[in-house]
């Protein structure tokens, strides 16, 4: 390290970056590298690892050699959260960043953090990425949330946890002040990380307390780097459909163990929404009943989501099971015509979910008849792989990615137009 970058780094902030990881040691290296290479350097590293097996400890013994990075291997089994909560005791910075151990960063995603904090007087920033998903991903192969535009949205507590509910940002991309995330944890006497979705639920505390403490969160819709779900399959070969009683869920205690939420994400949406509003009643829960998930849809929004879990059937008897999970949706929506599911009325979301119901049989049927094997998803990395090393060499060019949502029309005016208390939205 030279003298002019030590000098530098005496009067920049140390930024911590936490890295929870098990068993993935080629994409972790891509995680690592995209921090290592960052145009900021007063940065700690912390790898958090999660008792790999798979070679990961003699992976990180090269990346040890710069003095940035600090390795911390489990010898038991953790949960994610628990693992994630370990990681964030061995923070020492004055910012606080988690990395998942597939995804990387733009080389200058720190700086321009950091940029955004100072100049908008923000506690918590959060950028957008590029996702990359299945060849046959819900939107496409590659795809942005939102156009790419680097303004800074000034966000309150009805648009930080509606955006969140929906999945519209991306805590691998949120800067947070440790000292608001100390504040937080006096404040609800919670852990750092709890529930299914830990990052979440977090972003839900925050976003609590925004008026009372006076947190100032911006949000930014320019990719910061690629968020990956292209080499996990979600439909593997031989899965068969099995329909699952959720009666009791909405009472279960499901939510306080930190399970696998790649199945069923609409139930850990649905159940950790659920708790953040039991657990920290506000106004807030009057605006989601009445205009995102009404209370008498949770079960149905819960089923819906078992149901994604299946894109079509092999077997009659496998048939028969989903279409009988699917009538009992059908006859709750029915029942409750003008509710809200997913910002719709049931009746107007019924008409979709009748017409991908016919669909699916169609396939199904057409899979029977002529004896069609369950294959699962194709699954090729190739291209992940190479963006991901664009991105570390400085050499992505976004082009034409399309977005799939508008932010003023699909966010802000809706939450505007649909609460009586209008946001204070403002941009820096």
């Amino acid at each position: 390290m030279d003298m002019e970058t030590q000098m530098e780094n005496t009067k920049s902030p140390l930024v911590s970056v936490v890295i929870p990881t098990k068993n993935r040691k080629n994409l972790l290296s891509m995680a690592i590298n995209s921090v290592l290479t960052q145009t900021y350097k007063n940065i700690q590293l912390i790898v958090q690892d999660n008792n790999s097996t798979d070679g990961t400890a003699d992976v990180m013994a090269k990346f040890q050699e710069d003095e940035r990075v600090e390795y911390f291997r489990e010898s038991r089994d953790l949960t994610m959260t628990e693992n994630w909560n370990t990681g964030y005791q061995h923070v020492r910075g004055d910012y606080f960043v988690r990395l998942d151990d597939d995804n990387v960063y733009v080389n200058n995603f720190i700086e321009s953090s950091l940029r955004a904090i100072k100049t908008n007087n923000l506690d918590l920033v959060t950028f957008s990425a590029v996702y990359l998903d299945l060849s046959n991903g819900l939107f496409g192969e590659d795809y942005l949330h939102f156009e790419a535009d680097d303004h800074i949205h000034l966000l309150d507590e009805n648009l930080m946890t509606y955006m969140e509910f929906r999945c519209l940002t991306d805590s691998n991309y949120s800067m947070y002040s440790t000292k608001m995330i100390k504040d937080i944890l006096l404040s609800t006497g919670e852990n750092m990380y709890t529930t299914n979705l830990p990052d979440r639920y977090l972003h839900y505390r925050i976003a609590h307390l925004i008026d009372d403490k006076g947190y100032r969160v911006g949000f930014s819709s320019q990719p910061m780097g690629i968020s990956r779900f292209d080499y996990r399959p979600r439909h593997k070969s031989g899965y068969i459909f099995k329909r699952f009683d959720y009666s009791n869920i909405l009472e279960s205690l499901e939510i306080q163990a930190a399970e696998d939420c790649q199945m069923n994400f609409n139930m850990h949406r649905a159940l950790t929404l659920k708790y953040f509003f039991d657990k920290h009643p506000s106004s807030l829960h009057t605006f989601f009943d009445s205009n995102v998930l009404s209370p008498e849809n949770y079960r149905s929004y819960i089923e819906i989501g078992h149901l994604l879990e299946s894109q079509q059937e092999y077997r009659f008897l496998d048939l028969y099971e989903y279409n009988a999970a699917a009538v009992s949706i059908i006859w709750a929506l029915v029942k409750y015509p003008f509710k809200k599911i997913e910002r719709e009325n049931n009746l107007y979301f019924l008409v979709k979910f009748i017409l991908k119901l016919v669909l699916h049989n169609l396939r199904s049927l057409r899979n029977i008849m002529f004896s069609i094997k369950n294959t699962g998803d194709t699954v090729n990395q190739e291209k992940g792989d190479q963006i991901s090393l664009d991105i570390i060499n400085n050499s992505y060019q976004l082009g034409s990615i399309h977005n799939v949502f508008d932010f003023k029309s699909e966010v802000i005016d809706f939450v505007n137009q649909n609460n009586s208390r209008p946001l204070r939205n403002k941009g820096h």
